[in-house]
């Protein structure tokens, strides 16, 4: 397999399942490559309570103002639709193709996350909408589904690799 200094990249985008570690893995690449981290849930939702999705004229105007002010970046999201328009700066596109039960297990092992949730009891409230989220990727046929994913990745010509295990990650961080 090869390793993330295989390929030297500028820009990284990542894509896959809820539970997959796209964020775990964009942070530790945005500090090993010292870029921006671009969290696509931060363009898609709109910054109040309760959350609501944003229009997809505002996504889209900011997700490509940010792209284009930002020379290099890691970029990560389980939005098809949104990783495409990454693609067209040609990152190295990176598919967390994980196991439902990887995925599930890295939901069930997540730590509280204070910029989503006031308190990791309210996070933890939301866990079984999220673990059947997590489930329903491999049947579902929408933009944030394994199938769009992997179809996005199958037509995406540059350089992209396919991560389905942990080992596979190890492998590719040279871990």
């Amino acid at each position: 397999m090869l390793t993330l200094h295989d390929f030297s990249p500028e820009c990284v985008c990542i894509l896959g399942n809820s539970g997959s570690g796209k964020t775990t893995l964009g942070r530790k690449l945005s500090n090993q490559l010292s870029t921006p981290l671009l969290e696509l849930d931060h363009y898609v939702w709109a910054p109040e309570m309760p959350p609501r999705m944003s229009d997809d004229v505002d996504i889209q105007r900011d997700l490509e103002r940010d792209l284009l002010t930002e020379r290099r970046f890691v970029v990560e999201g389980c939005y098809a639709k949104w990783a495409a328009v990454a693609l067209t700066r040609r990152p190295l596109l990176i598919f967390m193709d994980m196991s439902e039960a990887q995925c599930i297990a890295n939901c069930l092992a997540r730590p509280w996350q204070p910029e989503k949730f006031a308190s990791k009891s309210a996070q933890d409230r939301t866990l079984p909408f999220l673990l059947d989220w997590v489930r329903a990727y491999y049947t579902r046929d929408d933009d944030m589904s394994r199938s769009q994913h992997a179809s996005l990745f199958e037509r995406y010509d540059g350089d992209k690799t396919r991560i389905d295990s942990l080992t596979a990650l190890s492998q590719f961080l040279g871990e």
